[in-house]
């Protein structure tokens, strides 16, 4: 057989073995047998031969392939082909503790093919310390290719780096599966993966969500996995691309900054474009994978949720929230739960009488009483037992147990069988569950799924319907659940639904969830994302609307976007109306950014462009909203001493704070003093609207500061005000 149409891959008759010719000019062989070369797809070939440049670089990257591209597959492959060549003897592989069992499976026949002896060790807590410790030590003394799988659990709670750090240890390929795990800079799981990585390991992470809620996710990634050699520091990572491109993302942003952001992406796409490959489902495998539809459903509230929910609105806890910017956090998470179902909000019941430590409040609820409750709940009822008639098989994800708890109790009142994954199932037991459902031995046509455990890294293509019942504030979570049925090996055509409860702050989660998913697809797609929303949006997040009214769909029909005929959908109970979620996505002729796909030419520190952004930004902090109302209240003080106007000198005083372009810290210092010496002068500020402004004004500066300052800030600010008197 003619095997010259693979370049630039190239076959030894002799060997029957694929190697890649440009390494082998540069002293780096890679050899993979013909058996295993010729099960992959072409992206993942191409994969392979991408990691093993960067092998060769001595400088790692990111393979981003969307969720379901066979990465796992394409890096075992790489690791293999190292092996066989000799240029790798030890490699570690960090993974979720539910992909542990997915990655033996790949890696141990992929390797015993490319080399017979090498040896794969699997360490998770199951496995007690020093039992873990004693094969650590014989992996890494071993003269046989070694391949350790472990978790991020071990690497987090500081068990495995103790035996990391030793001096024997020296690992030639350290790959973060879900590296995205890495995301936050400070964590000590990033930390620890930095520590355990030398200075001569070759680095590789393995994400679909390179991109999760913000650019400072992406930088910790290529930080990490290129040690630190391409973006330099976040501060300067911030100021140069971070902050550009995501000011202009606002519909209220001037042209300008628009222009400003769409030539900072294109060169930050530049910059990254070596160390990060990403290809999508819809660029690989346009004729290889079914169909694949995904509607957005809003429902409405029942009677018993909109009063608990509008109740709950006209608490204290949400005007403290709201006026104080305390707890804000759990009063919007509270309300996420009533969209659920409203018992969620009820403390679980101590029950003396029983061995069980509490038990939930739904659970002296009927299963009829439980949906009449929530219409949510009602309307997925109703539209499983539509797909049950059409005899599809259905993932369930929920954020809560709790929820699946409830689901899972009208789901037997109603005779559905199904199947349960969240984290009480260890991870091997995971992958029989999900074994047993692509089998289809039991006939089961439901699993429910928790997103947090569930919707990372487990194949099931046994399902070709999925329902997201509650959104996550992270698109990436909800994606990668998504990407548990759509995925390599999927035959039939796939329909995901994401159940909103319309006018609430569901609604507002998935507007959030636009606006994020909307920055990813600008850093990591062609072209720009429509700008949909104002930054005014996201701030109304406490509020109901009207029943039947969904601000969503009206700004997508206001924009003209076509409505899809479902014959499910238009037919369920509790419905206000469905939209396809990729059509919010589209890039459409005057609605884009016009994003430009030339390089920046010259330096951007440079750039008269940067300047005039810097300047129309600086302006905006400058004068933000509590100045606003300070310049419009000439009249509303009264003179605190003699000859000094009251609202005179506190507009001085904040002109003074917002004028000092340092950093928060310093301006709090400086604000100390400022005032100390105002109150000197006779100018007390005991009026309680003066001092509800000048602190507003101080908690404004706090919320640019960087969120490890913010405690420090805020412990300033409370002593500040305590020695001027305020409180």
């Amino acid at each position: 057989m003619d095997y010259s149409g693979f370049y630039p891959w190239t076959y030894n008759k002799a060997s029957k073995d694929f190697t890649l010719d440009s390494l082998n000019r540069c002293g780096v062989k890679i050899e993979i047998p013909r058996a295993i070369f010729l099960k992959l797809f072409e992206h993942q070939r191409e994969g392979v031969a991408w990691m093993a440049r960067r092998f060769k670089s001595g400088i790692g990257g990111i393979l981003g392939d969307e969720m379901g591209m066979g990465k796992t597959l394409s890096t075992v492959t790489m690791l293999g082909g190292l092996m066989r060549s000799g240029e790798v003897k030890y490699v570690l592989i960090v993974c979720p503790v539910s992909l542990m069992v997915t990655w033996n499976t790949e890696a141990v026949p992929v390797l015993k093919k490319c080399v017979p002896k090498a040896q794969v060790t699997m360490l998770d807590s199951s496995i007690p310390k020093k039992r873990r410790s004693e094969r650590l030590k014989m992996v890494l003394t071993s003269d046989l290719p070694q391949l350790v799988i472990t978790t991020y659990g071990l690497v987090h709670q500081d068990l495995l780096p103790k035996d990391f750090h030793g001096n024997e240890t020296n690992w030639n390929v350290m790959v973060l599966d879900e590296g995205h795990k890495i995301k936050n800079p400070s964590t000590k799981v990033n930390q620890q993966c930095h520590l355990i990585a030398k200075k001569n390991t070759f680095r590789l992470i393995l994400t679909g969500t390179p991109i999760m809620n913000n650019l400072k996710e992406l930088w910790a990634l290529i930080d990490w996995s290129t040690s630190g050699k391409i973006l330099g520091t976040f501060r300067d990572f911030q100021q140069r691309f971070s902050r550009p491109i995501e000011e202009g993302r606002h519909k209220d942003a001037s042209p300008i900054i628009c222009q400003t952001a769409d030539e900072v992406n294109t060169r930050l796409k530049n910059t990254i474009k070596p160390y990060l490959l990403q290809r999508f489902k819809d660029g690989a495998f346009a004729d290889k994978l079914p169909s694949y539809k995904d509607y957005v459903v809003f429902t409405e509230l029942s009677k018993t949720q909109r009063s608990v929910y509008q109740g709950y609105l006209d608490s204290v806890a949400v005007k403290n929230a709201i006026d104080g910017g305390e707890f804000v956090l759990a009063a919007i998470t509270k309300l996420k739960k009533i969209c659920g179902h409203p018992s969620l909000i009820e403390k679980r019941l101590e029950e003396k009488n029983s061995r069980r430590k509490s038990v939930a409040p739904e659970y002296y609820l009927s299963p009829k009483k439980l949906v009449e409750q929530s219409a949510k709940l009602e309307t997925l009822i109703d539209l499983l037992k539509k797909l049950n008639q059409e005899k599809h098989r259905t993932l369930i994800f929920s954020q809560s147990t709790r929820m699946l708890d409830i689901i899972e109790r009208v789901l037997f009142e109603n005779s559905f069988c199904l199947s349960r994954i969240d984290g009480s199932i260890r991870g091997r037991e995971r992958q029989d569950i999900v074994d047993e459902f692509n089998e289809n031995k039991l006939e089961v046509n439901i699993m429910l799924l928790s997103t947090k455990v569930g919707g990372y890294g487990l194949t099931i293509n046994g399902a070709s319907r999925c329902i997201i019942y509650d959104p996550s504030w992270n698109p990436a979570e909800d994606l990668q659940a998504v990407a548990r049925c759509y995925r390599i090996g999927q035959k039939l055509p796939v329909e995901v639904y994401r159940l909103i409860a319309g006018g609430t702050v569901e609604e507002k989660m998935y507007e959030m969830q636009v606006d994020k998913g909307g920055l990813i697809d600008v850093v990591q797609k062609t072209g720009a994302t429509k700008r949909i929303f104002m930054k005014k949006d996201r701030k109304k997040l406490f509020e109901l609307s009207a029943p039947g009214v969904c601000d969503m769909l009206a700004k997508i029909e206001r924009d003209n976007m076509e409505r899809n005929s479902h014959e499910v959908l238009r037919c369920l109970k509790n419905l206000i109306g469905w939209a396809c979620h990729d059509e919010i996505y589209q890039q459409r002729s005057g609605t884009d950014s016009g994003s430009s796909t030339t390089p920046i030419k010259g330096n951007f520190e440079n750039s008269a462009v940067i300047a005039k952004f810097d300047q129309e930004n600086n302006a905006s902090l400058k004068y933000g909203k509590s100045q606003i109302v300070l310049q419009n209240c000439e009249n509303t003080f009264v003179p605190l001493g003699p000859g000094i106007n009251s609202h005179q000198s506190v507009k001085g005083l904040c002109n003074q704070i917002y004028a000092d372009h340092r950093s928060p810290m310093q301006q709090i210092s400086i604000s100390y003093h400022t005032f100390s010496s105002a109150n000197e002068k006779g100018i007390l500020l005991k009026r309680k609207g003066e001092m509800e402004q000048l602190m507003y004004i101080l908690m404004e500066i706090v919320g640019h500061a960087p969120k490890h300052d913010k405690v420090k800030l805020l412990e300033n600010i409370a002593h500040t005000a305590n020695e001027l008197g305020w409180i």
